[in-house]
């Protein structure tokens, strides 16, 4: 493009700036240094001579010819991963090629942070300083350190402002933060230092008189020429007063001092994140509105029929936007617990971008008073889907129920779907998953109706969620995904909407068992999500969750670790150190330790999760459970089944009270009291506990889902110990068969089942089938990563007793039975250790 106009450097050689139009000049520089960042870009040279001012008033950033992929080693020197994660592109590009040779540093050193100048390294936040410098010298007419800064960056001192300067010195903190010689100590993003360039109380008023000046000096030297096209600039600048009393400095604090008032742990990290997040969207909102005045009015690239339909999508979002701060600044603990969540769930703007969605959409009612009944109504839903996203579901059930009945009334399908799907929402929240199904049912079909594909596949993706989830109806779940996965196609797809859509299905082929097909598609949203999202969200950091139990469930438990080590420290970032879904991160860690036999890792980190859970969602949340399970499972591994069985006990009371009995979370905790029972030598009760237990796993889950095998091998292993070996092969090879089917071949889980078999087999008297048994259970477990010491010698100790049964080999067996009677002697397993000496009593060595 041939772009009429001069460059930073140039118009600052003419004279100082006004403070206001520096600040114009640079905050839209920044939004162009923002998005080579989110594109995975870093520009390594910018400065004042790479901002282009044109003519007409636009300014744009140039000259990338420096400019490296962020996960490239700057040239000389080992490079830092850009913040928002690497950006894919061809081996053969040119972003991926070296500067000329290695030490020599590119750009222009009065710019360059210190750790590009001393180490080669740029990334996201070197540019950050770079952009600093540039401010500064556009507010001051000089760069913060100097014309004569020294070599050594350690003798770098910012400069005191020129006498009788009128930058204000909120400004100047942003400016100086930008430059601040170690990076960790700069925003985190140039999103961030955007974000802090518009906290301005003044800003709105300030824009107007920035226009007005424009004009002054536009007509002084270019005539009357420049007349219109200054007004017309001016009709669609100061769109940010459009959020004044919605989200601006005073909003800001009274969602602080509300959050303050909570008294939990998590709360002021919450407002933090929140308010971040918040600046974020009405900054994006405010571009969007001017980019959408500035498209027909000024550019005339679109009618003003299409400027009306943008505006009304993006005043129903400013909408959300209130009625949620709304709900932030009378916060109670649930709402801190989920502000973040609740921030993240505001309607999406890209959809006010797509003219293709937006004109696709049956219009509203010619008649005038019908049309002011939709348009009342749309607002009225503003109030209870703050509600929702702030988890107050049975506050915001009854004005949804209203809404609903309203629309129906209307007969408007755009806004029959937009009230049904948030009645489903708030339905499912508070647990009546019936009316939930019915509610997402009726939304999809009005959004078929008045083809407003977003709401559409929105719908189907919940209508599969609360199918699958939470009623274990894995047919209809997958069903209605399919025509969520449809409506998305026909829309031509989008981002966001497709993430979420993914997730749905990861999460149900998780729930299902179907683990290889759930990590396939956890992994594209994860990758999915960096990308489009970046790093710092919360969505992010749930995908990274939700991939690493599908690695734990495959057993692949160092991947497993690894995803939740990503997930843990970012949600400690974004979510603050003692926030409820940072202990659920925290809580897997500790089960990974846990299964692999770290136990002593396992206890402070089961420990430190359900602290933080009872300190923020108090003594009898359901969320408690889990780590009151995985205490049970803890304890009982370590044989101490006296202090397991009290959390085991108020597992199962917790999960009852939270889910009724019928659930799948349920039936996991009576599993895990009839296992504990049968540790205990108690065969009786734990039989009759694990049958319950097998019983509502088959109806809650199905009779081939691999949990309902984990019960059968259990209940084999009592029958045995009652003298029931009969029906304990058959629990045991029903269990063995299930998850043959299920899980990929040397799965570790296979393991159990294939022992719960040669034990059943030996006690009757099937030496041979329970050496080709045990020996298939001795190679997975000789074979896998972490697998407790005590499940191993397990193994040894039968094969053994099958190789001595078969009178083959027992030199080997002898070495089996001496490596398994040294490990139960390392766990001090008085049951184990009283077992192999009776065995070896009757079998003389």
């Amino acid at each position: 493009e041939l772009v009429e106009g001069k460059s930073l450097r140039q118009r600052l050689k003419a004279g100082p700036l006004p403070w206001p139009e520096a600040l114009r000049i640079l905050e839209a520089a920044g939004e162009g240094l923002a998005e080579a960042h989110a594109k995975g870009l870093i520009h390594r040279d910018f400065k004042s001579d790479n901002i282009l001012i044109g003519e007409d008033g636009r300014v744009q950033v140039m000259d990338f010819g420096l400019a490296r992929a962020a996960h490239d080693p700057a040239p000389g020197g080992g490079g830092e991963t850009d913040s928002r994660g690497a950006w894919p592109s061809p081996s053969s590009s040119v972003l991926q090629s070296q500067l000329t040779e290695v030490g020599f540093v590119h750009g222009t050193p009065a710019y360059m942070a210190p750790e590009v100048l001393e180490r080669g390294e740029a990334d996201g936040r070197s540019d950050q300083f770079s952009f600093g410098v540039t401010l500064h010298e556009a507010l001051y007419s000089e760069r913060p350190f100097g014309p004569d800064r020294p070599p050594d960056p350690k003798q770098w001192k910012v400069k005191d402002p020129p006498h009788g300067t009128a930058v204000p010195a909120w400004l100047r903190k942003v400016a100086l933060r930008c430059v601040e010689l170690k990076p960790e100590a700069r925003f985190g993003s140039m999103r961030e230092v955007l974000a802090a360039l518009r906290a301005d109380p003044m800003r709105g008023r300030r824009r107007a008189m920035v226009a007005a000046g424009v004009v002054v000096a536009v007509l002084a030297s270019a005539g009357a020429a420049y007349e219109v096209a200054a007004r017309r600039l001016r009709v669609c600048a100061g769109m940010e007063q459009h959020l004044s009393g919605v989200w601006d400095d005073a909003q800001r604090e009274a969602v602080k001092a509300s959050f303050a008032a909570v008294q939990k742990p998590f709360a002021a990290d919450a407002a933090r994140t929140a308010s971040r997040q918040l600046d974020a969207y009405s900054s994006a909102w405010a571009r969007m509105r001017q980019e959408a005045c500035e498209a027909t009015r000024l550019r005339r690239e679109a009618p003003e029929s299409t400027l009306a339909l943008r505006q009304s999508c993006l005043d129903r979002r400013l909408e959300s936007l209130a009625a949620l701060v709304s709900v932030l600044k009378a916060a109670d603990a649930q709402v801190a617990q989920k502000a973040v969540d609740a921030v993240a769930g505001l309607p999406a703007l890209d959809g006010c971008a797509d003219l293709a969605a937006l004109t696709a959409l049956v219009p509203p009612p010619q008649d005038a008073a019908a049309r002011a009944k939709v348009e009342a109504l749309r607002k009225k839903l503003a109030a209870p889907k703050a509600q929702l996203l702030a988890a107050r579901f049975k506050e915001g059930l009854e004005p949804a129920k209203a809404a609903a009945a309203e629309a129906a009334a209307l007969g408007y399908a755009p806004v029959v779907a937009d009230a049904q799907q948030l009645l489903g929402q708030l339905q499912e929240g508070a647990g009546d998953f019936k009316g939930a199904e019915r509610s997402f049912t009726a939304a999809a079909l009005a959004a078929q109706e008045g083809r407003d594909d977003e709401v559409g596949a929105r719908a189907w993706s919940w209508l599969a969620a609360v199918a699958g989830l939470r009623q274990a109806r894995w047919e209809a779940a997958h069903d209605a995904l399919a025509m969520g996965k449809a409506t998305l196609a026909r829309m031509g797809g989008r981002e966001t909407l497709a993430a979420e859509l993914r997730l749905t299905e990861g999460r149900l082929l998780l729930a299902e068992g179907k683990w290889p097909d759930a990590l396939a598609v956890v992994q594209e949203v994860v990758d999915l999500d960096r990308r489009v999202l970046g790093e710092e969200r919360v969505e992010t950091a749930t995908a990274e969750y939700f991939l690493a139990n599908c690695y734990f469930r495959m057993g692949k438990l160092d991947r497993a670790m690894e995803a939740d080590q990503k997930s843990l420290e970012l949600r400690r970032r974004v979510l603050g150190p003692d926030h409820p879904e940072t202990a659920n991160a925290l809580h897997l860690l500790a089960t990974l330790n846990q299964a692999s036999g770290k136990f002593e890792e396992a206890l402070p980190l089961h420990l430190q999760a359900l602290s933080i859970r009872e300190r923020s969602l108090g003594p009898e949340h359901p969320d408690l459970a889990y780590s009151l399970n995985n205490l049970t499972a803890l304890f009982a591994t370590q044989r101490k089944f006296k202090e397991a069985l009290p959390y085991a006990e108020r597992t199962l009371k917790v999960m009852t009270a939270a889910y009724g009995e019928e659930n799948p979370l349920t039936a996991t905790a009576v599993h895990n009291l009839g296992a504990l029972h049968g540790d205990m030598r108690d065969y009786p009760a734990a039989l009759e506990i694990m049958q319950r237990a097998v019983k509502l796993r088959e109806k809650v889950l199905g009779p081939d889902h691999p949990d309902v095998a984990a019960s059968l091998a259990t209940e084999s292993s009592v029958l045995v110990e009652l003298g029931r070996a009969k029906e304990g092969l058959e629990a045991a090879q029903r269990a063995l068969a299930i998850r043959e089917k299920a899980l990929p071949a040397g799965h570790r889980d296979i393991a159990l089942a294939e022992i719960a078999v040669a034990i059943a087999d030996l006690k009757l008297g099937r030496a041979a089938e329970t050496l080709g048994m045990a020996e298939k259970a001795l190679k997975i477990r000789e074979e896998s990563k972490g697998i407790p010491p005590g499940d191993l010698a397990d193994a040894r100790f039968l094969t053994a007793r099958a190789l001595w049964d078969v009178g083959k080999d027992r030199a080997r067996a002898r070495e089996l039975v001496k490596a398994a009677s040294a490990t139960y002697s390392e766990l001090k397993n008085a049951d184990r250790i009283r077992e192999v000496d009776a065995w070896k009593a009757s079998h003389p060595q």
